[in-house]
């Protein structure tokens, strides 16, 4: 969601600490293991203004054998009164009851992953730059109880493009649309009216160790641009894989 808001200064949420795991959750969108404890527990959403929103969430992160868990519990009265109108992935989920998870995981302010997912678990996503053609090889597993709807969500790391200059510290909004009321909560706290691609607000999420993101990053060393003729080009140079694992890589640009 996108509208106008204010300019005055912001209140920040604390910053949370990755809990980092041995064991992975069995992904079914119940939220009902032991991994999913207090200590996974990471912010709390709030309205524009930081308002109580009536309908709650709880929020979850989990770190697991190079894959970052997601995990929300979306309180609502009448769980049967959800709506899901849309059916086809990359469609308008955030339309929907639905969570939204944006990611900056370069912490530059400025750029994002967005995961959306509405509660039948039809998914949305855009790598940085809101390029829409990003399909990022996650997961994602919804639960309908009596009182709420949940979310188990696993992104691994592989799948995003971890920058050289990563550090401990992400940025990182949870989201949540909840159509009953017209609410619209999330970590990253505004003024005004709701707005979630607001990446300088975004609280940060701290990774215990930087080296938990080392085998992820992929470095370009001396990568140039070399001129063929005036229609064709190619590029230069290398890319050092820390992984130990093949991976796919796009290169994208501009002359």
């Amino acid at each position: 969601v996108t509208t106008d808001e204010s300019t005055a200064k912001l209140p920040e949420q604390a910053p949370a600490k990755l809990v980092v795991r041995e064991s992975s959750p069995v992904l079914d969108g119940k939220l009902d293991e032991k991994l999913w404890d207090n200590q996974a527990k990471v912010w709390r959403l709030f309205l524009p203004d930081g308002k109580e929103p009536q309908d709650k969430t709880d929020a979850y992160m989990i770190f697991s054998k190079g894959i970052l868990y997601i995990g929300m519990r979306c309180y609502t009265p009448n769980p049967d009164k959800l709506v899901t109108k849309i059916k086809e992935h990359d469609g308008n989920v955030f339309a929907d009851d639905c969570v939204e998870i944006f990611l900056d995981t370069g912490l530059d302010r400025k750029t994002y992953f967005q995961l959306v997912v509405n509660s039948k678990g039809v998914r949305f996503d855009a790598a940085p730059g809101r390029d829409r053609s990003w399909d990022g090889l996650w997961q994602a597993k919804t639960f309908i109880g009596d009182n709420f709807w949940s979310l188990e969500a696993a992104l691994p790391l592989s799948s995003l493009n971890i920058p050289l200059n990563t550090t401990s510290s992400w940025g990182v909004n949870l989201c949540r649309h909840s159509t009953r009321l017209g609410e619209y909560s999330s970590t990253a706290i505004t003024i005004g009216k709701a707005n979630f691609h607001k990446p300088e607000l975004y609280p940060l999420l701290k990774w215990p160790a930087t080296d938990l993101l080392d085998p992820y990053k992929i470095i370009p060393i001396n990568l140039a641009l070399v001129e063929k003729d005036k229609k064709k080009y190619s590029l230069s140079g290398s890319l050092q894989n820390f992984s130990g694992k093949r991976k796919l890589v796009r290169i994208q640009g501009e002359v």
